[in-house]
């Protein structure tokens, strides 16, 4: 018996490999890689095509079939077996394939942030905002907290506008 926290009695371990490969498992290939790792102790293990079915309820082929396609993907791996003995399994724990992070946000424009929460700009209406709140980090603030608040009618005049900014200090 297996000590490894991780292949205890009530928990199935996954490898965290089987995540890059979800899209190209079919449902009966996944049916049978769950039903290996719980069977999965540490150690190889053998397991016959008719018990895979009984505890899957998927017919021969698909079980053959799940086991052919979770080998080539190499999530499992089978061991010989000599006449008779049912195949022995394991399933290998790899790391997950390296991919780049996800590029950081674009941080929004103030333009962009105005039009959000109330109406797109024209030049001489941005340069009347800018002259009531000429810092950019307050004023992307104020923009962000009246965002939140629901913003102003794009029908009300800039003054309006501003005086409802001013609130969101």
């Amino acid at each position: 018996m297996c000590n490894d926290p991780h292949h205890a009695p009530d928990r199935i371990a996954l490898s965290a490999a089987v995540l890059d490969d979800l899209e190209n498992l079919t449902p009966a290939a996944l049916k049978v890689y769950l039903y290996l790792c719980s069977r999965n102790q540490g150690q190889p293990f053998a397991a016959s095509v008719p018990a895979i079915c009984g505890a899957t309820g998927l017919r021969p082929r698909s079980v053959i079939d799940g086991l052919k396609r979770l080998r080539d993907r190499q999530l499992v791996t089978r061991g010989a077996h000599k006449g008779s003995e049912p195949n022995v399994y394991g399933v290998p724990f790899k790391a997950r394939k390296e991919s780049a992070p996800p590029p950081a946000p674009k941080k929004a424009t103030i333009p962009e942030l105005v039009a959000a929460c109330y109406r797109s700009l024209t030049d001489r209406e941005f340069a009347e905002l800018k002259a009531v709140e000429p810092d950019e980090a307050v004023l992307r603030a104020k923009l962000d907290g009246l965002r939140r608040h629901a913003g102003v009618a794009p029908h009300l005049g800039l003054g309006f506008f501003t005086m409802a900014l001013q609130k969101y200090a």
